[in-house]
């Protein structure tokens, strides 16, 4: 159920009037503004407002329900179980059970013309793809220095795939190569990277995989914001209310502006907006400008476009005993326009239901699909599976819904990842307070998962750094409350202690 909350007019206050006070403010309801608000309240402080520029909450979490669907069209996994705080509060909220089955996946891949590719062969390119990436990981944390001129995991992964396929008889490689760089282009989506050659070799060890495989919940991640929220009332929350300058070095107080006229004060300010946003308004948006370090880091990390492609059908097409088709693209003529070439950037299509498809395309391919309208992308993806199952017949969909976050004026994109030329050391200029003259009191604090420098494009990423600057806050000299330790926060007390995010 959506929280009511304040509209966007601005009724208490006009451009005019006396600013509101508070002692926080919070730019973003995302899952980092959430976790804040919600520790905020639980450490005792309520006076704080948390503006959110959309009519939702929410933020990269989202579903849209069509006739009997529930489509996510942000975040959908829980990454990890092991010190996953978002696994704990579906669990401890009955969100979804403790013990996890793990479904088979039954893959099958097949090339352009068809022909499928034996499953062996698909077992053993995924083997040693595994420890492809597992040797780009050691870079950084063996502090190993790679090969001369290797500075990308692409790089990297390709010239171990050259490696390993010269071992090999000729007439083998060429499918091998195939399902390599499908993997990759798979890899392009979990990073959030146009491609693994623009993923930094060395940074690529610095995200922290947490054990036990990807959770979906039941209900969909969308039902995370409920416990998200907790004991955020409605008198908290301003929607409809886009921030359109932050004045940080006024002696006594952070003043924030709203597009819509609001204005109002605060003691201290945590900014969640995402990097996609700051990459685009922060020159404008805070006053005097950001530290040049601050912003040259975000101006060198990445913050690329992953989008979503659900197809439903009247009915079942697909072999009741597959879950997954992979595409084993022949190489693709990067001259082409891109209106031309946007699909072979689709790695799969994986069964969300018999009936219900799933597809994935990042990168300047993910942004241009964003301009068809969703019949197009229904068409030219039945072309693409009945190009590659041979079966002229595959059935046009009846529904095609897609996502488009490069569009979206308050995400500007998907998540974060550490890009050629940047490091982890940009992860934490992001994350640095703006402090008061002295040095002594924080300001504006940022948080949102391109703040955290392990989990970054993750959702308990984001979450942890919520929590983190609400601490930050506690800590100040100002800060009279003391920090009110809860259950969760003392079963990941040791792993967070290791993280950088206490």
């Amino acid at each position: 159920m959506q929280m009511a909350a304040a509209p966007a007019s601005p009724t208490k206050e006009t451009s005019d009037s006396e600013p509101e006070h508070h002692r926080v403010i919070i730019i973003g309801g995302g899952v980092s503004g959430l976790s804040a608000a919600s520790y905020l309240v639980k450490n005792g402080i309520t006076d704080f407002k948390l503006l959110e520029a959309r009519g939702r909450l929410g933020g990269r979490v989202v579903a849209v329900t069509v006739d009997h669907l529930k489509l996510q069209l942000g975040a959908m996994w829980i990454h990890g179980v092991l010190g996953n705080p978002i696994y704990e509060l579906a669990v401890s909220c009955g969100l979804i059970s403790a013990v996890q089955h793990q479904h088979q996946r039954r893959l099958m891949a097949c090339r352009e013309d068809g022909r499928r590719v034996p499953f062996h062969i698909v077992e053993e390119v995924y083997e040693a793809y595994e420890a492809f990436l597992d040797r780009c990981t050691e870079y950084f944390l063996c502090k190993h220095e790679p090969p001369d001129g290797v500075q990308s995991v692409g790089q990297h992964v390709r010239l171990e795939v050259d490696l390993y396929l010269a071992t090999l008889p000729e007439r083998e490689r060429e499918v091998r190569r195939r399902l390599f760089e499908y993997l990759l282009r798979r890899e392009a989506v979990i990073s959030g990277a146009h491609s693994m050659d623009e993923v930094d070799l060395l940074g690529s060890g610095t995200y922290c995989d947490l054990p036990g495989g990807n959770i979906l919940l039941p209900d969909g991640y969308s039902s995370i914001l409920g416990p998200l929220r907790e004991g955020v009332s409605a008198d908290h929350v301003l929607l409809g209310h886009s921030v359109s300058r932050v004045d940080w070095r006024r002696p006594e107080h952070v003043a924030v502006t709203c597009e819509n006229g609001r204005r109002l004060t605060a003691d201290h300010v945590v900014c969640t907006l995402p990097l996609g946003v700051l990459k685009e308004r922060a020159e404008r948006l805070f006053e005097p400008p950001l530290p040049a370090r601050k912003t040259a880091a975000a101006a060198r990390l990445g913050f690329g476009t992953t989008n979503k492609i659900f197809l439903e059908y009247e009915r079942p097409f697909l072999p009741a005993d597959v879950t997954e088709l992979l595409l084993a693209w022949e190489p693709t003529d990067e001259a082409l326009p891109l209106a031309e070439r946007w699909q072979r950037k689709i790695y799969s299509f994986a069964k969300m239901s018999e009936t219900l498809l799933l597809a994935w395309v990042v990168g300047e391919e993910a942004e241009h699909m964003e301009t068809l309208s969703y019949d197009e992308v229904g068409r030219v993806c039945t072309e693409v599976l009945a190009k590659f199952l041979g079966d002229p017949c595959v059935p046009r969909p009846k529904r095609t819904i897609c996502s488009g976050w490069r569009s979206q004026p308050y995400s500007r994109g998907s998540y974060t990842y550490v890009k050629t030329g940047s490091s982890q050391d940009d992860i934490y200029a992001l994350n640095a307070p703006l402090c008061s003259e002295d040095g002594q009191t924080p300001r504006v604090l940022f948080a949102g998962e391109h703040c955290h420098p392990s989990f970054y494009s993750t959702v308990h990423g984001a979450y942890l750094t919520g929590r983190s600057v609400v601490q930050q806050i506690l800590a100040a000299p100002a800060a009279s409350a003391a920090l009110e330790p809860d259950a969760e926060d003392a079963d990941l007390s040791a792993w967070v202690a290791g993280m950088g995010v206490a």
